[in-house]
């Protein structure tokens, strides 16, 4: 993320291929100076190494994450803060970050399958589908709040790995 690192300071990496960023001098920004920022990013990361690249941004990490999957492939999408509630309402609860197979199950019991729907819960409906703790946050997310700083995360310091053999060993031999 070298490349990116060249115009935001501080990117955190989710995975070998995303990240985000949170570029302080787009902060208080119109929606076209972010689309001109997004679009200068994205040419960058192609002249720089040949790679395609979407990126989203939006009001928070849910909302860029989801614009830059709407990008896809290969294009920018600003999520304007006047458009978030119509863009989120519709979407599958599977779409929320956070909203694994055990927690999509549990809000499908009580017949919500869209973020609008968990949207409209309260928070203490939310906690009692959910749990006391994620059911909030959750909440707060399908309400397009998102607060949550981009941080740079800690380099791993260990690495893994294990290898499976047909047959069950007994000994070190």
């Amino acid at each position: 993320f070298d490349t990116v690192r060249g115009l935001v300071p501080v990117v955190e990496q989710l995975s070998f291929d995303e990240a985000f960023a949170e570029p302080p001098q787009l902060a208080g920004a119109v929606a076209e100076d972010v689309e001109t920022f997004c679009e200068r990013l994205r040419r960058r990361v192609r002249d720089e190494t040949g790679l395609i690249a979407s990126v989203g941004a939006g009001s928070g990490k849910q909302i860029a994450k989801i614009a830059s999957g709407l990008a896809k492939p290969d294009g920018i999408r600003v999520v304007r803060h006047a458009e978030e509630q119509a863009l989120l309402s519709g979407l599958p609860v599977r779409r929320l970050w956070g909203i694994g197979p055990v927690a999509e199950e549990k809000v499908h019991r009580v017949g919500i399958e869209a973020f609008g729907q968990l949207a409209a819960l309260s928070d203490a409906e939310a906690a009692n589908i959910l749990g006391a703790t994620i059911g909030p946050a959750l909440h707060r997310l399908a309400r397009g709040i998102d607060d949550r700083p981009v941080v740079e995360r800690a380099e791993a310091k260990q690495i893994s790995a294990e290898s499976t053999f047909a047959v069950d060993l007994t000994t070190m031999e």
